[in-house]
């Protein structure tokens, strides 16, 4: 399996326009690229779409593409996993010129508890945005704690949502059933 597409969507919230429209409420990205695999080592190369149809972007158009390159690994027994990341864009979201991003993702994979087995994963990027345009740099990260279970199913939620949510334990989840 060298070759992938894939078409995702997710809702957005970008605020409200001057006469209170949506600037968007959905994001439809687009997906194709290859994984060529030279030992223990697999390549990332993609084209990514992103799209927000019904858009009000009074500011700059919001849909842009961006390029994709990437290489990972595992070691130790396939228990630590290695990724680097690179994506690119001529013309960033909004119309904000040159964008650049590099992530560095490492997670763990402990041994199975009962039926779970947890992951331990974290992520550390930056972008370069085209400032004379209205991009701008900034550092991000995220630490996560993954619960596979059955050897087929994960779950997974980023600690700011729990928060909003007001998910602190597994018995919080029967609370919001969508």
């Amino acid at each position: 399996k060298i070759f992938y597409a894939y078409v995702f969507s997710s809702n957005v919230d970008f605020g409200g326009g001057p006469n209170g429209q949506d600037l968007a409420s959905i994001e439809i990205a687009y997906g194709a690229g290859i994984k060529p695999v030279l030992g223990k080592i697999t390549f990332d190369f993609a084209g990514l779409y992103y799209t927000y149809p019904g858009a009000f972007a009074p500011g700059g158009e919001f849909n842009y593409f961006e390029l994709k390159t990437g290489v990972n690994t595992t070691l130790f027994n396939d228990k630590l996993a290695l990724a680097l990341y690179n994506y690119w864009s001529p013309e960033n979201f909004g119309e904000t010129g040159k964008n650049e991003v590099v992530e560095f993702d490492a997670g763990w994979t402990f041994n199975k508890v009962w039926y779970f087995t947890p992951t331990l994963s974290g992520i550390v990027g930056h972008q370069w945005g085209e400032q004379s345009e209205g991009g701008f740099d900034y550092t991000y990260w995220n630490l996560g704690l993954t619960l596979g279970f059955n050897d087929t199913y994960a779950l997974a939620m980023k600690e700011d949502q729990a928060q909003k949510l007001g998910i602190a334990t597994m018995s919080d989840l029967v609370k919001h059933p969508e």
